[in-house]
């Protein structure tokens, strides 16, 4: 059975005679349309807060709010514990016809709150449901989302280098990058409308990113001794800051192009079909536009996983390259697909950019260099941007994870490899 459209859900509510109908629809108030225009429809937001998986209460007011077809079912919850980041659950529950129907409930975290922009998540989303179908959301409410559930298996970090998978991932970062997400957030009437009639600009995210959350650095860690360990150990932000000049001005002439990015391709984020031929991206907190080589950059500096980190696991010169050429091929392909639909792609948008220019062929080798040595400056960026993130997640009193550890991992590792990759790609 087909979830109801925002178009029936009051009437559908007003037929449900009893005092959880009756609460319902004053959570959902007067939203009886939400779009403004023929293609970006917003979803509904509930005035409502979910404190954990304990709160059955409110789950049940957020699922029979968007899905009264199944008002009086029983819902099963599943924790997930693989995000460092929120608290996802897993909401399941049977239909008459015994399907199951299944979504996620994603309670943002407090600290995560502060250095995510859940406006632009959210437009991003929409947009990206536009262009490919999924993720689908169903609702916001004051301290979350809900979306859909993709079907398959989340990857581990050993997935990463499997002789298959790692193609997939590549061939799905490359027609990532190549989806017209420029076009569909800054024309949308919706989106401007829900970003209060500003318009989206393609500059890339990686060192404002950078240095706004050097700015969110914590003075102090609540525990004594891991308050001394941050201080001996952490650098300050004025070192932070001054790398991040460094690195910049490194990458000021970078030539790969600006892309929409997913910016956090982590082993976690990458559901495997159960078919094992396709792979697709979940969890996209940190989407924006950036070099597609940050991206690259990014997505290998986590093969060297979360915990324990082991970065000798750090893809090796010749796996970049080959890995390299095999994206350059894809994106081509990619591109030549796009020319003739109704969107061009994003490295055509914005005049000031450097393209991907050839045909389906694989790359010349100086071509690849090139990307090589834009990718590894920038996963330079990439730890200094995680280790400060883990940092500020690390003042957040007691937790499961010890992001401290991560952080001094992430610096130390930027600090090892600095010289080499400046040595290694000087000239």
């Amino acid at each position: 059975m087909q979830r109801p459209t925002c178009f029936t859900l009051k009437f559908r509510l007003n037929r449900l005679d009893s005092p959880m109908a009756r609460e319902i629809a004053n959570l959902t108030g007067d939203q009886q349309r939400h779009t403004f225009d023929s293609d970006i429809v917003f979803p509904l937001a509930l005035d409502l807060f979910v404190d954990g998986p304990n709160d059955v209460s409110s789950m049940e007011k957020l699922t029979y709010a968007i899905f009264p077809f199944l008002v009086g079912s029983k819902l099963k919850i599943k924790v997930f514990d693989d995000g460092n980041s929120n608290q996802l659950l897993l909401v399941s529950c049977a239909q008459q016809d015994e399907n199951i129907f299944r979504f996620l409930i994603r309670i943002n975290g407090v600290v995560t709150d502060s250095m995510v922009n859940r406006d632009l998540e959210l437009s991003c989303l929409l947009a990206l449901f536009k262009l490919r179908g999924t993720p689908e959301v169903y609702c916001t409410f004051n301290n979350g989302i809900c979306y859909s559930f993709v079907n398959g298996i989340s990857m581990v970090t050993s997935d990463l280098f499997h002789a298959e998978y790692k193609w997939l991932i590549c061939d799905e970062l490359a027609h990532f990058h190549s989806l017209p997400m420029y076009d569909v957030l800054s024309r949308s009437v919706t989106i401007r409308a829900h970003s209060k009639g500003s318009r989206m600009n393609d500059n890339p995210v990686a060192f404002q990113r950078l240095r706004d959350w050097v700015g969110n650095l914590p003075d102090h860690m609540a525990d004594a001794q891991r308050n001394d360990e941050y201080h001996s150990i952490f650098p300050t932000a004025e070192y932070l800051l001054r790398e991040a000049n460094f690195l910049e001005d490194a990458l000021s002439d970078a030539t790969s192009p600006v892309v929409f990015c997913h910016n956090d391709i982590l082993a976690s984020n990458i559901i495997l079909s159960e078919d094992k031929d396709k792979v697709t991206f979940i969890d996209y907190e940190f989407c924006g536009f950036n070099h597609a080589a940050f991206e690259i950059g990014n997505h290998f500096c986590e093969y060297a996983g979360i915990e324990p980190v082991d970065y000798t696991n750090y893809p090796s010169l010749t796996f970049q390259r080959e890995w390299i050429a095999y994206y350059l091929k894809r994106i081509r392909y990619y591109r030549k697909q796009s020319r003739n639909s109704s969107h061009s792609p994003n490295w055509e948008i914005s005049g000031n950019h450097h393209s991907v220019n050839g045909d389906c062929a694989y790359p010349k080798s100086e071509e690849v260099e090139r990307w090589l040595k834009e990718v590894n400056y920038f996963a330079l960026v990439a730890h200094l941007t995680w280790g400060v993130w883990a940092a500020i997640r690390a003042s957040n009193g007691p937790q499961d994870f010890d992001f401290l550890a991560l952080a001094f991992a992430r610096i130390q590792e930027y600090e090892r490899i600095k010289p080499l990759i400046v040595s290694q790609f000087s000239g």
